[in-house]
């Protein structure tokens, strides 16, 4: 039996496999069930054939999940396509397809579409139906906003449902309120939070919260804690230490905590503390008269980077 699930929007797509995958759990044996996973772009999927075609006595039903096959090229393409008939006619064996592609845009998704059971498309959601989601991601959570904070996390999502899911849980984090501070307090997050990886976006948020009428020094403050929390924890990564035990000693919270390990995990010691320098030289330039507010503020967002 073949599924297949394609289209860009893969949060709903990855939540319809992690069904999919639960269902077979339950009806296979629990955590002991076969389940295997193959991104054909990056892995031989001839293992698929070859794992399907070896009987089983442990597992006799199985399920195989093939990522990007869209992707992987017609050479292991090739090694899929005399297989379709026997799979899709398999009693013991289950093929599930994931796909980022819409299948008309692929001729190998297009030939696999022939032979599954059931294909299911996933774009992008987009006005009306993304409001219908939002709204039954937000009962679904027990989650309450005003109209102003649903707009604002709607338009700033693009319709990326990873976002806008990630911002929901900022929410049950208590991030935002129904409260104009609650908003205040998330806007300026957006802008902490996407200085590292995402200069532009960060320096957008910042505009417009100065624009808003926010204080330099107290956006360079909220800064400080964001960029003092990386070097704890990249710290803490070199030294394998637990990242609970250092989300505890600077009393954040659990999501925030384990967001910013997440992040200096990807980043160097040496970047960090660059930008924390960066950041103090900024806040003296302004303290000191040197140079006007605005315009020290810009240099976080100009001139050399550290990339080490």
């Amino acid at each position: 039996m073949i599924y297949l699930l394609s289209g860009p929007d893969t949060y709903r797509s990855r939540m319809t496999l992690r069904g999919i995958v639960g269902e077979f759990r339950k009806k296979a044996g629990g955590a002991a069930a076969f389940v295997k996973r193959v991104d054909a772009e990056e892995e031989n999927i001839e293992v698929v054939g070859y794992e399907s075609r070896t009987p089983s006595f442990l597992a006799p039903r199985r399920l195989f999940i093939i990522e990007r096959i869209s992707g992987a090229g017609e050479k292991q393409f090739s090694l899929v396509r005399p297989l379709l008939k026997e799979w899709a006619a398999s009693k013991d064996c289950t093929f599930v397809f994931w796909d980022p592609v819409m299948v008309e845009e692929s001729e190998i998704l297009s030939t696999v579409r022939e032979s599954a059971v059931k294909t299911q498309e996933f774009r992008l959601l987009s006005g009306v139906k993304l409001a219908s989601w939002f709204e039954k991601e937000l009962l679904r959570r027990g989650a309450t906003l005003r109209s102003e904070a649903k707009r604002l996390l709607l338009d700033s999502s693009g319709g990326d449902l990873w976002k806008l899911t990630s911002e929901l849980s900022k929410v049950e984090a208590g991030f935002l309120f129904e409260n104009g501070e609650g908003l205040r307090e998330a806007k300026i997050w957006d802008f902490t939070d996407s200085f590292v990886g995402k200069r532009g976006r960060s320096l957008g948020a910042a505009l417009r919260l100065l624009f808003a009428g926010e204080h330099e020094l107290y956006l360079l403050g909220a800064l400080a804690k964001t960029l003092r929390s990386l070097i704890s924890f990249r710290a803490a990564i070199e030294k394998n230490t637990a990242p609970s035990a250092v989300g505890r000693a600077l009393g954040l919270h659990e999501f925030v905590a384990k967001k910013t390990y997440q992040t200096a995990a990807g980043l160097s010691l040496k970047k960090i503390i660059f930008d924390y320098r960066r950041l103090l030289r900024v806040d003296e330039n302004i303290k000191t008269g040197r140079l006007s507010g605005p315009v020290a503020f810009l240099e976080l967002f100009v001139g050399g980077r550290q990339t080490g």
